[in-house]
C-alpha cells in the first residue's frame, strides 16, 4: 500500500487481517502534518471509521472534539444551519491512529520512504524506491496506490493523463477574535465568488481558515476572504498566522463522472486523492478515502478466490461511487443553473446539498 492516510491505512488493515503478507509505505516520518479540516464528514466516514478502527480516541481529536454541524454563510441570505455531529482533529493524530491500527494487525510499515515508479512483468510489480537515502526495490502482486495528489503510482500507470490541481491554502491563528460560533464548521460564500466557500472553523485554540484557488491564485483569494472577514465578522486585519500551510488537490471528477478515467489497471488500483476523489461542492475526501480503501482491500481479497485481475473487480465495485458522484454533481449543476433566483434560494439549495452529501458519502 503507498500513501499511509485513510486509503492505504484502511487497505492495509484489511489485507493484514485477511492473512496477506503486507507493506504500507510513507514518503513521510509519522505523524506527518497535512492541510485538511481533519474532519469525519459524512456518515460514510464515520461508519467506516467505527467498524474498521473502533471509536477514535480523545488523543487523537482536537478541543473540541466534536463539532455541532455546519453552518453556510452565502451573501445576501440567512445563514443556513445543517445539524449534524461531526469528529474533528489533526490528520497527523488521526492519520498516526489509523497507521498504528493497521500496524497492530500484522501490516508492515516503512517510513521515510519515496516512490520512484512502478512496473509490471509476469504478472508481478517491481516498486521502486528511496529508502534512507539508498534506492531499492520491492516485488508484490498488488499495489494500492494512495499516494496522495501527486501520486507516483498513477503517473507510472497512467503516464498520459492530464490532470489540473488546485492549490489549498490553510492558515492557523492562535487565540483569534471573529464572530463565527465555534463548534460549527462555517462554510463563507464571500461576495462574487460563486459556488465557492472558503471556510472557518476553531479547534485547539486556533481558528483556522481554509481556501481552495487555481493555480497562482491563491495569495488573492486569501486576501480578499480575510478582508470580508475583518470588514463583516471582525477578524483583527493586524492578526499574522501562527502557521500556514498547503498543498494540492487533483481536479479529476469531470474525468471520473464522464468513465473516461478508470482508476484500477491490472492488479493495481488508486484511493484516495491518488484517484482524485473529493467531493464536489464540501470538498470532503477522507469518506471516499476510506471507501476506496475498502474497496481495493476486498477486491484483492476477491481476486486471491478466483484467480482473477483485482483492477477489475475494483472497477465493478467502483461504480457505487461514481453514481453517488453522479447525484452530487447533479444538485451542483442545478444550483449553478439557478443562480439568477436570487440569494435565498441559493442558501437553501446549498444546505439541501450539503445535507446530501454528508447522508450518502
Amino acid at each position: 500500500m503507498v500513501g499511509a492516510g485513510p486509503a492505504g491505512s484502511v487497505a492495509a488493515k484489511k489485507c493484514a487481517e485477511s492473512g496477506m503478507k503486507c507493506l504500507l509505505l510513507d514518503k513521510a516520518e509519522p505523524p506527518r502534518n497535512k492541510v485538511c479540516s481533519g474532519m469525519l464528514m459524512g456518515r460514510q466516514a464515520q461508519d467506516i471509521v467505527r467498524a474498521e478502527f473502533g471509536e477514535v480516541p480523545k488523543e487523537a481529536l482536537t478541543d473540541p472534539y466534536k463539532l455541532t454541524g455546519y453552518k453556510i454563510h452565502y451573501p445576501g441570505a440567512d445563514r443556513q444551519e445543517v445539524f449534524w455531529p461531526t469528529p474533528i482533529g489533526w490528520r497527523k493524530d488521526l492519520d498516526w491512529w489509523m497507521n498504528r491500527r493497521a500496524v497492530e494487525r500484522g501490516a508492515a510499515f516503512w517510513i521515510g520512504t519515496r516512490v520512484l515508479g512502478l512496473s509490471e512483468a509476469g504478472g508481478r510489480y517491481t516498486v521502486s524506491l528511496e529508502r534512507k537515502g539508498k534506492t531499492a526495490e520491492v516485488t508484490a502482486k498488488y499495489v494500492v496506490g494512495a499516494d496522495g495528489a501527486t501520486s507516483a503510482v498513477r503517473r507510472s500507470l497512467f503516464p498520459d493523463l492530464t490532470v489540473r490541481y488546485v492549490q489549498n491554502y490553510r492558515e492557523c491563528y492562535l487565540g483569534a477574535k471573529v464572530d463565527l460560533e465555534p463548534g460549527y464548521f462555517h462554510a463563507v460564500f464571500p461576495p462574487g465568488g460563486g459556488l465557492v466557500y472558503q471556510a472557518a472553523h476553531h479547534k485547539d485554540g486556533y481558528l483556522i481558515l481554509e481556501m481552495g484557488a487555481g493555480p497562482g491564485k491563491v495569495k488573492e483569494i486569501a486576501e480578499r476572504f480575510k478582508a470580508y472577514l475583518s470588514r463583516d465578522f471582525g477578524l483583527d486585519p493586524g492578526l499574522r498566522p501562527a502557521q500556514r500551510d498547503g498543498c494540492l488537490a487533483p481536479a479529476l471528477l469531470r474525468e471520473l463522472a464522464s468513465r473516461k478515467f478508470q482508476p484500477a489497471m491490472g492488479n493495481v488500483m488508486l484511493a484516495g486523492d491518488a484517484a482524485g476523489l473529493l467531493m464536489p461542492l464540501t470538498g470532503e475526501g477522507i469518506g471516499w478515502a476510506l471507501k476506496s480503501g475498502v474497496l481495493a482491500a476486498g477486491a484483492i481479497a476477491e481476486a486471491e478466490k478466483r484467480s482473477c485481475e483485482a483492477g477489475r473487480l475494483y472497477l465493478k465495485n467502483f461504480v457505487d461511487i461514481i453514481e453517488t458522484l453522479d447525484i452530487i454533481l447533479t444538485k451542483a449543476r442545478r444550483i449553478a443553473g439557478e443562480i439568477d433566483k436570487g440569494p435565498r434560494h441559493i442558501a437553501g439549495a446549498l444546505k439541501e446539498c450539503w445535507e446530501t452529501s454528508l447522508e450518502i458519502a
